[in-house]
């Protein structure tokens, strides 16, 4: 899913939800899509407990317009308020070199 048409064809994630994943191999970039049924605030949020040090990257319907960005170490927390609708969130590793699991947290 390293697209957003690859992340469309696999279905998109409700919020709230919990998603898993990896980035592996080395340089993968994992995009999701993102339904948001009700506009408010909208938390994006990665689990410490992985040991994954990731960036979130929050993009529009289009795929391409950036709306958020976040890069903590090594947990990520994102809050946007968003209108109704789909939404692209890219967990990449911030050093290109490494992998590892990563947890993400959808909450409204």
């Amino acid at each position: 899913n390293g697209s957003a048409t690859l992340a469309a064809g696999n279905g998109a994630f409700a919020v709230p939800g919990l998603i898993s994943g990896a980035i592996d191999p080395v340089g993968d970039v994992d995009w999701l899509e993102v339904s948001v049924g009700t506009a408010g605030p909208i938390t994006f949020a990665t689990d410490c407990a992985t040991n994954t040090d990731t960036a979130l990257t929050l993009y529009a319907a289009d795929g391409t317009t950036q709306i958020g960005f976040a890069d903590g170490i090594p947990c990520e927390t994102m809050t946007r308020t968003l209108a109704a609708g789909t939404y692209y969130l890219v967990l990449a590793h911030w050093n290109d070199s490494a992998t590892g699991p990563w947890l993400v947290t959808l909450s409204d």
